[in-house]
């Protein structure tokens, strides 16, 4: 199965948490600073904050489906201990 570039690009640095973070809060500070890599004027000039949103879906994504699995887990070994 081929891979898309986007993912290609991203996975690596999503999969860490220490980058994930530099990730997403660069994509924050980028989408609201004044200064854009292409002019949202010009045609396509769009599509870099579409890649960035995206890219910062991705991360808060999978953020919080490692903190959803962690609490999962901690509430699983919880019930375990409680009922011995």
């Amino acid at each position: 199965m081929k891979q898309s570039v986007f993912h290609w690009v991203c996975h690596p640095l999503l999969e860490r948490p220490i980058t994930r973070w530099f990730v997403i809060l660069g994509t924050i500070v980028y989408l609201l600073s004044p200064i854009d890599l292409l002019p949202d004027m010009l045609v396509g000039g769009i599509i870099d904050d579409g890649v960035l949103v995206a890219l910062l879906t991705t991360g808060l994504t999978r953020m919080m489906l490692e903190r959803r699995r962690k609490l999962k887990a901690q509430r699983a070994e919880d019930r375990e201990t409680s009922s011995e």
